[in-house]
């Protein structure tokens, strides 16, 4: 029998599980509460602090009774914390009847090098060789290195170390991270990320070495011709030759310590890899592994941003599948199917090479219609519509003349079995050609993304809804990359359109907590000198999308208040926010993007920025800032009106129509007559959607909200074009960039029309955190029993708990279990108008 007394679980420290490595003096602590006992909640706690772990060293923080139920967002108040001080802590709760619970499992958490001084003299270092002059041109990558001698065993080491674009660190040949493509994207002017490792039990007493290899990434572009040239990267990046900095912190078993740094005392030789880009690929040359003569290292003197810990999940392996071999088109050339489109990276493994053998890779989502590979949905640098054939690199250039197609190139050493794998790229594809190879090669390919935790589960009757949501979470994790990306190959770009159409659906499926405030530093790090914020984030020279794009960066916080009561984040970026929303009138750009049927700016723009004014009156009003919210209300309010008076009846478009009821303010006439439109709009076209990325959402969530999540159901479940069916009947197995099949231009794996997923959870399942909720502490739950389904399972993962909500039918009435985490309470609104408070436990409710 379960205890009734309160007991923490679950302890996270600013959202991970004991961390290595964080910046803040004041970390966030959170912990679960769990219990047998229905309608418990706990009215203080205590935390305590330790040096040692098991409680043993001296006391950092002994909170005492705290009185109160929070349990999330705690901030450590104890003893002022050092550069790479390593805290022990662990909490107990008090419950309704003042009765103590034990207290919770050991968590920990350690700081990385909170200032400069703190790196101990280490220097970005690089190789001192020129650039080549045709930037297209073999350009081998740096490898850096340094020997160093230990008279003693080793008691503890941390290896705090990054490098621009990517590194990977060895020490003592072995690598001693899984993350890989580090580190995150970020506006490197502002900030750099580095990672604290633990290196402990690579060192020896003896000889050692550590070595870091360094990619362009993102800091070494080529000049790639993008979208006309609007996005052009070496001029709107931050941009430089590849560098790195480190310094390895050694305790010995005597107390002593050692300390390694980069500095010119390093060496750097030329690796086998002879030519990195993030989207025309790599070529590894095997037979240069350690051939290359050392020299003497360079500072990089070039100003870059400040060093941060990685503040976000790291990214990952997170899957394998063997691709299966389909054909032999022509000798020496197989084509192979990894079964499902996905991101990620090949290895390779070949029987019977030779020196200099030449192996060729190249990847694609489609295959044309005599069995061969059509790459052309993942080609960099194409515009939509046209111009495809648009030469990205010079004419003598060794490199693709149509815009990268995504290609990596392997030569071989030679030998009996051969293993070749990429390093620093991540591919959109599910097919993959291998040419050159003498025998049919097995390929195992790594499926990428950053490692965020899954945080939610849907399932019901219709195995149709069953398959998009498999593939809505297929394409979400495909486009975790540091940002949230619209595609894996052709862009790679972290839009905040796509991030406002779908963050909702990623929030349920995925712990975005620490990537998002991530992504919401993108996008404030890239607010131009006027104060306007582009598309992207980070910036790559992209603005003209209009309102919907960066209106990301105050709906990240808005969400991320709701979802987790993250209230630093707003603090953070307030100033940002308001000078942009100050500095715009939101009346020029995209309104529905991918829309079948358009609709006019002045009918649906002024409405997202009504919605951002009241965005900024909720976090003004979060900070305290009492003359802000009268501000931004009266801004919302003179918007609305001005858009009821253009538009007493909104246009007759459905995007138009979901604007309307979503953001307009109707009054309920108005309301009802535009919702009668919208239907008879969806009967014309036999209910199909018209819309594109905004409208869609709006769609679901107006519809829904109204009573008519029937006909929601209607053309989620449709399955002839435009539909999610009609994408799988057309071989999807990730979400189409657009509603038509494309074999040329689009991707096939976009994130945009992922919002499906949100209305899955917080309508079909009817999970949603109330309007004022902070960190899901209040829940509104809105099942809709719609006529087409049978069950629905749904649940999600809040930062205090689980939350489920099942339904099904039975003996003519539904029946619901539901379970409400400690800390919570939630209002059911059942389809008679009634409803019902609960507290937090398990609860069994039966709905007409």
């Amino acid at each position: 029998m379960q205890s009734t007394a309160l007991t923490a679980v679950n302890l996270r420290c600013e959202y991970r599980n004991n961390p290595l490595g964080i910046d803040s003096l004041a970390p966030r602590l959170s912990w679960e509460l769990r219990t047998s006992r229905n309608g418990e909640r706990q009215t203080a706690y205590q935390v305590i602090a330790t040096s040692n772990k098991d409680g043993g060293g001296s006391v950092l923080w002994d909170s005492g009774k705290v009185l109160g139920g929070d349990a999330i967002q705690v901030a450590y108040t104890g003893k002022k914390l050092a550069s790479s001080q390593r805290v022990f802590w662990r909490v107990r709760a008090w419950n309704k009847d003042d009765a103590l619970g034990p207290w919770s499992k050991e968590a920990s958490f350690e700081l990385g090098l909170l200032s400069a001084s703190d790196w101990g003299g280490a220097q970005w270092i690089r190789d001192p060789k020129q650039p080549p002059t045709n930037p297209y041109a073999d350009d081998p990558l740096p490898l850096f290195g340094k020997s160093f001698v230990l008279p003693r065993a080793v008691k503890s080491a941390r290896l705090y170390v990054t490098g621009l674009g990517y590194f990977e660190a060895s020490v003592n040949g072995v690598n001693p991270s899984d993350a890989t493509l580090e580190p995150g994207w970020t506006n490197y002017e502002k900030r750099v990320y580095y990672r604290t490792l633990d290196v402990t039990k690579l060192l020896k007493r003896g000889e050692n070495a550590l070595e870091i290899l360094v990619a362009n990434g993102w800091w070494n572009p080529m000049p790639l011709v993008m979208f006309g040239g609007a996005a052009f990267l070496p001029k709107t990046l931050p941009t430089g030759r590849p560098r790195c900095i480190a310094k390895l912190e050694i305790e010995l078993s005597d107390g002593t310590k050692q300390v390694i740094i980069t500095d010119t005392s390093w060496s750097v030789r030329d690796s086998a890899l002879r030519f990195q880009n993030n989207y025309i690929g790599e070529v590894w040359d095997a037979r240069e592994l350690g051939k290359s003569t050392a020299r003497q290292v360079a500072l990089a003197t070039e100003p870059v941003g400040k060093l941060e810990c990685e503040p976000q999940p790291p990214i990952k392996v997170i899957g394998e599948r063997t691709a299966s071999a389909l054909s032999e088109p022509k000798p020496g050339v197989f084509l192979l199917d990894v079964g499902v489109n996905q991101s990620g990276r090949a290895r390779i493994k070949l029987k019977n090479t030779k020196p200099g053998q030449k192996i060729l890779l190249r990847y694609g989502e489609l295959l044309h219609k005599d069995g061969s590979l059509n790459p052309m949905t993942g080609v960099c640098g194409q515009i939509k519509g046209g111009n495809k054939e648009r030469h990205s690199a010079p004419k003598d250039s060794d490199r693709p003349h149509i815009p990268a197609i995504q290609e990596d190139t392997f030569i071989c050493a030679g030998a009996a079995e051969e293993t070749l794998q990429t390093h620093f790229v991540f591919r959109g594809f599910r097919y993959l050609e291998v040419s050159g190879a003498t025998e049919k090669p097995s390929v195992l390919v790594q499926s990428m993304a950053s490692g965020v935790e899954s945080a939610g589960e849907f399932s019901c009757s219709e195995p149709l809804l069953n398959q998009i949501q498999e593939l809505t979470r297929r394409t979400f994790l495909s486009n975790l990359f540091s940002v949230q990306s619209d595609c894996p190959h052709r862009e790679k770009f972290g839009y905040g359109g796509d991030i406002v159409a779908t963050r909702d659906a990623f929030l349920y499926n995925f712990d975005m907590a620490a990537l998002y405030a991530k992504i919401a530093t993108d996008y404030a790090d890239a607010a131009r000198p006027d104060g306007s914020l582009p598309d992207t984030a980070p910036y790559v020279g992209l603005q003209y999308c209009g309102v919907g794009w960066p209106m990301a960066l105050p709906l990240l916080q808005v969400e991320l208040l709701r979802h987790y009561g993250d209230k630093k984040l707003i603090e953070r970026h307030y100033a940002t926010t308001t000078r942009w929303l100050e500095g715009t009138d939101g009346k020029k750009g995209l309104t529905d993007h991918e829309a079948r049927v358009g609709s006019p700016e002045e009918a649906t723009l002024p409405l997202l920025y009504a919605e951002c004014a009241r965005m900024a009156e909720t976090l003004a009003l979060t900070l305290g800032k009492r003359g802000d919210v009268a501000r931004w209300r009266a801004l919302a309010k003179t918007t609305t009106d001005a858009y009821q008076r253009a538009f007493p009846d909104a246009p007759p478009t459905q995007a138009s129509l979901a604007y309307a009821l979503e953001y307009g303010q109707l009054d309920s006439a108005a309301e009802q007559r535009t919702l009668e439109r919208l239907l008879a709009d969806l009967k014309a076209h036999d209910g199909h959607l018209t819309t594109g990325i905004f409208g869609t959402k709006f769609m679901f969530d107006a519809l829904s909200r109204l009573g008519h999540a029937d006909a929601a159901f209607t053309f989620a479940t449709k399955k002839t074009v435009p539909s999610w069916g009609a994408m799988i009947a057309g071989g999807a197995t990730t979400l189409w960039e657009h509603w038509n099949f494309s074999d040329n231009t689009f991707s096939h794996n976009h994130p945009m029309f992922g919002s499906i997923s949100a209305w899955f959870f917080a309508w079909l399942g009817g999970i949603q955190p109330a309007q004022d909720a902070i960190g899901f502490d209040k829940i509104e739950l809105r099942p809709q029993f719609v006529s087409g389904l049978n069950f629905v399972k749904a649940s999600y993962k809040s930062l205090r708990g689980p939350i489920k909500v099942e339904w099904k039918r039975q003996a003519g009435k539904v029946a619901l279990a539901i379970e409400i985490p400690v800390g919570c309470t939630a209002t059911l609104h059942l389809p008679d108008g009634t409803k019902k408070t609960l507290e937090s436990g398990k609860h069994s409710v039966t709905a007409a």
